[in-house]
């Protein structure tokens, strides 16, 4: 599924187009059925079929392995993984619409600072990962925890920033702040990809 250069994207309630055309693909990752049986027995037997092919000449040989032991099992899927470029642009003022917005994005895969000097570290506890939060009375996706952004009429929910990283245009305005900015973001699901959660798109 491709998503065209200039479609509409809405991040953190800011606008902006699609810097280029993006190609939507999930993955998961397989592995052989004889990977979970590899041990020291099949590799004893593997010996002493390849010194039976070598004593007879090749005509007598054997191994642990079979065809079926081939098959491609499932071994696990990534989270949903989103990198795109978003450009905005100057709506009135640059000082204001520009600079506001990359204080107020940029500044979400970063951790908040206490008045000690502690850092706290975005994204979800591991409490709130596992659903154990809301099993104790508190509410979701609360603060800087998620990001829900949407690139034309499709809806991605629940999802971490990982990457905020502008690029300004060489033109400025009267104000001496560029006209528009262009924003190289990544993006991860808070969970692995399946077919029946609600990992993405709706």
């Amino acid at each position: 599924m491709v998503l065209a250069k200039g479609s509409t994207v809405v991040i953190a309630g800011y606008e902006g187009a699609l810097a280029e055309d993006y190609t939507i693909g999930l993955t998961s990752e397989f592995r052989r059925l004889a990977d979970d049986f590899h041990n020291e027995v099949t590799e004893a037997i593997d010996v002493a079929g390849a010194t039976a092919k070598s004593l007879s000449g090749g005509k007598v040989g054997f191994s642990s392995q079979f065809k079926q032991l081939t098959t491609q099992v499932w071994d696990h899927t990534e989270p949903a993984s989103v990198s795109i470029g978003v450009t905005f642009d100057r709506k009135s003022n640059a000082e204001k619409d520009i600079m506001d917005i990359v204080r107020n994005i940029c500044s979400i895969p970063l951790p908040k600072e206490t008045t000690a000097g502690n850092l706290v570290p975005p994204g979800p506890s591991p409490i709130e990962g596992i659903g154990l939060d809301a099993l104790l009375g508190g509410k979701q996706g609360t603060n800087d925890t998620y990001i829900n952004f949407k690139i034309g009429n499709m809806k991605f929910n629940r999802y971490l920033m990982t990457k905020a990283e502008p690029t300004f245009n060489k033109y400025t305005d009267d104000s001496g702040y560029p006209i528009s900015v262009t924003i190289a973001f990544d993006f991860i699901s808070m969970w692995a990809a399946t077919k029946n959660t609600p990992w993405g798109w709706k």
